[in-house]
């Protein structure tokens, strides 16, 4: 595989994958066909406030913001100290996965030596940690620590750092997910997984599948063509409705 294979967009991310384990027809929708999804004004209001809470997070843990407030912050009670040269925060990675080019932002990058707020977990010693930041409605939608050992976002992150450094993984390293409610009392909550270089792999393998899935469905004239998800998937995109759905079930 590759770009050649998966132009006109050229790249994978981790929403483009996660979105075609659901649907692949969403995915042609929005990625093949180039449809836009319209954003409800409740999806709209979530990303703006993720966007800002996600920018108060960045800028105190670089020391360039003495005081965050509200969701932030509940999550700098788990995140580094300020201004350590030992931290890595929204960091574009590319790299491959299953062979593959893909994008993402990566939110946090720690090293063995980072020293961390009081309720944050303790990272072993000499391990590096790669930690997902996530808000939420409600810790319910939390990840289990079971679902965070086969993360796909943060296994896809940790092998894209050390192929850009071509350099083999760790063979243990941390993955985390500080997960945080976004409505007042703001909960949070930080689970850590040591996991190793092995395991990593499995869960590269185990999306091969997937993306020469993602990968065909570039030679799909339409959406049609492809398998629906579930109705239920459909009515519960991401707690709307997906906005293909009269494209899709309604045809």
């Amino acid at each position: 595989m590759t770009d050649l294979v998966l132009k006109p967009f050229e790249r994978l991310s981790v929403s483009k994958l996660d979105n075609a384990e659901m649907c692949l027809r969403h995915y042609h929708y929005q990625h093949v066909q180039g449809i836009e999804e319209e954003a409800t004004p409740a999806r709209q209001k979530r990303l703006d406030l993720g966007n800002e809470f996600d920018k108060q997070v960045e800028l105190y843990t670089k020391g360039e913001l003495k005081q965050v407030t509200g969701a932030a912050a509940a999550v700098a009670r788990y995140y580094p100290l300020p201004g350590q040269t030992t931290v890595d925060l929204q960091r574009w990675v590319k790299s491959t996965w299953c062979g593959v080019p893909w994008i993402g932002k990566l939110d946090l990058f720690t090293g063995p030596s980072t020293k961390w707020a009081p309720l944050a977990p303790e990272p072993k010693k000499g391990m590096v940690r790669i930690t997902d930041l996530k808000s939420t409605s409600s810790l319910r939608w939390a990840k289990t620590k079971e679902q965070i050992d086969t993360n796909r976002q943060l296994h896809m992150y940790a092998a894209g750092i050390y192929r850009e450094r071509q350099r083999p993984l760790p063979d243990l390293f941390e993955i985390s997910q500080v997960v945080v409610e976004r409505n007042a009392p703001h909960k949070c909550q930080s689970i850590v997984r040591i996991v190793s270089a092995k395991e990593n792999k499995e869960v590269e393998d185990s999306d091969r599948d997937l993306v020469r899935a993602v990968v065909a469905s570039h030679g799909v004239a339409s959406a049609l063509d492809l398998p629906p998800a579930e109705r239920s998937t459909c009515e519960r995109w991401y707690g709307d409705r997906c906005p293909y759905f009269e494209r899709c079930y309604g045809s």
